[in-house]
Parts: structure tokens; sequence; C-alpha cells
């Protein structure tokens, strides 16, 4: 065994150890490898179908009272993110700051990822929101989806999207992406359902540190581009990819985002957990002499 592959070896066997001590559901940071901080799973400068221009304003408010240096560092899908040093922004004391078009104009970059935002003081008393947008031709309004930056314990390592697929002018289509805010590499398995749970396609994505993903059009990506699916589910599993160490659960983001065809407008949902079984509460006694009715 090489001294890389026995490093994993350490490593990994490390996080075994831990891992049986949590809860199957475990969030992103009870694992080792996973910072603190912040994420917005989707921020773009990027050209889309139909001649279309998405681009995403960030948002920053400092809600304490000292002033506050957040580091951003974007994303880039295909690639490992763990090397990059980032771009600080000082937010003042109950402030705001506005950064528009962030891919662009903050990181130079085009296309699509995620943004991940951290403080030196831990989790840091700051706020962050996206606003993603068409801007191709501004006469006609600003059609796009708002999406408010998410911490660790919102990760999962199986969650589920709701997706559609109406092929057609008047239909829609739903694009997919996950986020790793992990520090090792993990490969996500997507598994798409219609409405009664029966299997249409699967496929498997790789994500190294703080790797992000998006498989466009997701029902033509996994073999069923001519189903018309209002109602589809697609199901994420996140396991670790490791050559020669047993396969554990971790956590990531899922997002989606349902465009409609004619007018490209889309919608974004994140990728929710199965919810934890909490009983009713009990009923309050009765109290003597008095009817329920």
């Amino acid at each position: 065994m090489s001294r890389t592959r026995g490093t994993f070896f350490l490593i990994w066997i490390s996080v075994l150890f831990v891992a049986l001590f949590l809860p199957a559901r475990a969030p992103a940071c009870a694992f080792p490898g996973c910072p603190l901080g912040r994420f917005i799973p989707a921020a773009a400068h990027a050209r889309g179908a139909g001649g279309t221009l998405w681009i995403t304003d960030l948002r920053l408010l400092n809600t304490g009272s000292e002033e506050l240096p957040i580091t951003l560092r974007f994303l880039p899908p295909n690639r490992d993110n763990g090397g990059d040093e980032g771009i600080t922004v000082t937010v003042p004391p109950r402030e705001s700051v506005l950064l528009p078009d962030v891919v662009a104009r903050t990181f130079g970059a085009e296309g699509g990822g995620a943004i991940w935002m951290t403080t030196p003081f831990g989790s840091g008393h700051f706020l962050a929101e996206a606003r993603t947008y068409d801007a191709s031709h501004p006469e006609l309004g600003r059609r796009g989806f708002s999406s408010q930056a998410v911490a660790g314990a919102s990760a999962s390592s199986d969650s589920f999207l709701f997706v559609s697929n109406e092929p057609g002018p008047l239909g829609s289509r739903t694009n997919v992406g996950v986020v790793n805010p992990l520090s090792v590499p993990v490969l996500v398995d997507l598994t798409l359902l219609d409405a009664t749970g029966r299997e249409l396609g699967t496929s498997a994505v790789g994500l190294g540190a703080f790797g992000y993903a998006q498989v466009n059009d997701v029902f033509v990506a996994l073999g069923s581009g001519g189903s018309a699916v209002v109602n589809g589910i697609v199901r994420i599993h996140a396991r670790t990819w490791v050559v020669d160490v047993p396969t554990l659960s971790v956590p990531v983001f899922g997002y989606a985002t349902v465009i409609e065809n004619r007018s490209n407008d889309p919608s974004f949902s994140l990728a929710e957990p199965d919810p934890p079984d909490v009983p009713p509460p009990p009923r309050a006694p009765l109290i003597p002499g008095r009817s329920d009715r």
C-alpha cells in the first residue's frame, strides 16, 4: 500500500469510528473534514437556453456589533476546490453589503458554481442571501429565484427533490445540483423516480473536496427525456469515494431548479431528508364537570 493510500485509509478508519456513534443522518460538521461556514448552493454568470444570461447578486448582513471579515470562495464544477484562498469582504456592524453579479465581478469567473463563506470567528454573526436571475432582457424584468445561505446542519447523506419534465415549448425541465461541504472526495448517487416510485434512471456524480456539479435537464441526462412527469422525484445518496476504504454515508447539499421552457422562469428548492417521526403532543386531561364538545 502506498503512503498516500495508507494516509487515506487511516483518515477514513477514523471517520468510520466516529460514524458508529452518530445517527444515520448526521449533520455535515459532525464528520472530520467538514468546515465551518455557510454555503450558497447555486450561483452563476452563465449563458443558458434561449439566449438567457443567468447572473447572481449576493447580499451579506453583519448582525453583530463589530466589523466582520467574511471570506468568499467560488466553487466551480469538475475540480477539487480545497486549495482556494478566497476573497475577503469586510462588513461594518449592523450593515449590509450588496455584491452584484458576484461570480463575474467579485471572482472574475464564468459559469455556474457554489459559494462558500467563512469568518475567522467560527460561524460568525452574518446572514447571506443570493438572487439568481436572467439578465439578458432587462426590459422584460428579472425572472429568477432567491436562495438563503445554508449551514452544514442542512446537508444530508439521503435527501429528496421534487422535479418536473414536460417536453415541448409549453412544458418544463429540471436541473439538479450537488455540493460537497467536506474536504474529502464523495460519490453522489442520483435516482430518478416518477410519482409512483418507479425508477426512471440512475447516475453517479463524483465530487472532489468542496466540489460542485450540476446535471442539466436531469431527465435527459438520466435517459428519460421523453417522459412527461409533472410530479417526479430525485433521490440523492452520498458516500465516501476513497480507494480501499469501506463505503460510508456522508452529507451533501442538493438542489433543483425547475424551469419553464417558454418563459425560462425558474423555481428553486433545496433537497430535504426524510423528516423524523415526531409523535403528536399528548391530549390535555379533561377537567371534571367540563364538556369537551
